[in-house]
């Protein structure tokens, strides 16, 4: 329970003459500051004034809605022919989330959303290990020492027969 002494007008009158004087002399002038900030979202340059005890980051509903609800916003993080260009340039979705400073559940999502096929694990791993393609494919310009190389293998292979 509550002492009956604070429901007294004695305190109360007492109480508000000490506030008041203290806003008289300026302790209370952090809480009416104001302060000037940009926006925290990435393409609005927009600058706002607020009080410096508020944690507002945003100018607006809208940019606030447009960072922390994706589904709602128009626009994605990622765009479809970005996120297609590095995944067809052999970057793994893991890869990608690094590069792009995002996590890989929201990567996965994304190739889910634009619909972009995801790669076997069989091919990513062929893929990260050949980056230059098939290694047994057969050359068909060969230069003067792989010219020799493979008169002297074929010799080599007809010398024996059937051996």
């Amino acid at each position: 329970m509550r002492p009956a002494f604070y429901d007294s007008s004695v305190y109360r009158e007492k109480q508000s003459s000490l506030t008041k004087k203290n806003w008289q002399k300026g302790a209370y002038n952090h809480l009416k500051e104001e302060v000037e900030r940009t926006c925290a979202r990435r393409r609005c340059e927009e600058t706002f004034l607020v009080v410096a005890s508020d944690p507002k980051k945003y100018c607006s509903q809208s940019c606030a809605a447009k960072v922390n609800n994706l589904k709602r916003s128009p626009e994605s993080p990622v765009s479809k022919v970005r996120l297609e260009k590095l995944y067809k340039n052999g970057l793994s979705a893991n890869e990608i989330a690094e590069k792009l400073g995002i996590s890989l559940y929201k990567v996965n999502y994304w190739l889910k959303n634009f619909q972009i096929p995801k790669r076997s694990v069989s091919e990513a791993i062929y893929l990260k290990y050949n980056p230059n393609g098939d290694p047994f494919e057969i050359k068909e310009k060969l230069s003067p020492e792989e010219r020799q190389l493979l008169g002297m293998g074929l010799g080599i292979y007809w010398g024996e027969g059937n051996k």
